[in-house]
């Protein structure tokens, strides 16, 4: 029989507490080696299989999703009674998803030894971002660990629905463009070479849109694996352009600056700012350490410098409200409701309202968008409709009239 992998915690003769591994075929012999060893077993849960950590990030990402039930669950357990510890070990056997149970494993660990949850959420950055852990260190030192948790699975619920109605948006043209490309692929590796025989055959001229079409036909056929190594240099070549300052800053700007799409940006990131410094505020972070983490994960540059700047007047006295008034970045509307905010003691509060605002705004110039992409869509495929007849018909058309 396989042996399993069992985490324990124990006393041991003197009373100590002590907490380790051990190897037995189940739980029953995983109890006899503690006792045969004079330890008192308080607490036994099965270890699933190590994973290799050095896989690719895309297999082991933790959803959003998945780190909004773990916070549910933690709040719902801690104001239940139980402790964190204890909270950890029952999620942790929940869990299906073996890269997920490692983690919650490794975080038990660190509880057991003795550090904060806060910490040890820490040693997991790729997993728990700073605003997460932010949290989480204020609702410890306040004493409403449960409270906030509740709020930051509120967040992370809310953001996740954001960004699916956002990817929403793009899934039909997305599909389209798809479409389109596989379509196009068919007819320049099949159709047109099977054509070409027979224009060769009927001798004449060819219109350009013909010839310029079955040159591209035999170089995809002959040669697309040239195609396609320039395809990887290029993605690759961009990838590494938009990780530069230069490349960054542009990509930021074109973010934020294309016309169709300016609107629907500017709203995407006043939500994220408004929403995350009203939810650090509300668990009691400093409001400069609040911009600071906030300026961390907007993910644009251009808001990263403006949040920093604020963050700097902030700390040498100046209100919130004035920078983001002087600031072209910010709306003047977030501006004018953070004086509110700072006038009535409830800038959390308000900046709340005011994500829900740029939330629902931006889910209107989403849809307005899907609706203009649509007959854009379609003005796209006439065009490679018409292209094709041109290209194909005609010519095939003036054959079956010399015959």
């Amino acid at each position: 029989m396989a042996t399993k992998t069992f985490l324990y915690k124990a006393k041991n003769s003197k009373g100590l507490l002590i907490t380790g591994t051990v190897k037995a075929a189940d739980s029953a012999e995983a109890e006899k080696i503690l006792q045969k060893n004079s330890l008192s077993l308080l607490d036994l849960i099965p270890e699933k299989a190590e994973i290799n950590f050095s896989m690719p990030k895309i297999f082991n990402r933790v959803k959003a999703r998945d780190k909004a039930l773990f916070a549910r669950q933690l709040a719902t357990m801690i104001s239940a009674g139980l402790t964190i510890t204890k909270s950890i070990r029952v999620i942790s056997t929940q869990t299906k998803k073996a890269y997920v149970h490692q983690i919650y494993m490794e975080i038990y660990r660190d509880l057991e030894e003795g550090l904060s949850f806060s910490a040890a959420l820490s040693k997991h950055p790729d997993v728990f971002d700073q605003v997460f852990i932010s949290i989480v260190s204020a609702g410890e030192a306040t004493g409403k660990l449960d409270v906030v948790l509740a709020q930051l699975a509120d967040q992370l619920e809310n953001d996740n629905n954001f960004v699916g109605k956002v990817k929403g948006a793009l899934y039909y043209p997305a599909f389209i463009l798809l479409a389109l490309v596989g379509i196009g692929s068919y007819m320049l590796v099949v159709v047109i070479p099977q054509l070409k025989s027979v224009f060769d055959s009927q001798g004449g001229q060819l219109p350009f849109a013909t010839r310029a079409l079955i040159s591209l036909s035999g170089f995809v056929s002959k040669s697309w694996w040239l195609l396609l190594v320039m395809i990887v240099v290029l993605v690759v070549a961009v990838k590494f352009w938009v990780a530069s300052p230069t490349g960054s800053r542009f990509w930021s700007l074109m973010k934020i600056k294309t016309p169709l799409f300016k609107n629907m940006a500017e709203g995407i990131y006043m939500y994220r700012f408004s929403r995350i410094l009203a939810m650090l505020i509300g668990s009691g972070v400093p409001l400069l350490d609040a911009l600071k983490i906030c300026s961390g994960v907007m993910n644009n540059e251009i808001y990263e410098k403006s949040i920093v700047a604020l963050a700097k007047q902030v700390e040498k006295g100046v209100p919130i409200s004035v920078q983001m008034s002087k600031d072209t970045v910010f709306p003047s509307l977030i501006g004018q409701m953070a004086a509110v905010g700072e006038e009535t003691g409830k800038l959390d509060e308000v900046m709340l309202k005011v994500a829900d605002y740029f939330g629902e705004s931006t889910d209107q110039n989403i849809k307005t968008i899907s609706t203009l992409i649509e007959p854009i869509i379609l003005v796209i495929m006439g065009l490679g409709v018409a292209f094709l007849v041109f290209a194909v018909l005609v010519p095939i058309y003036n054959v079956a009239q010399l015959n």
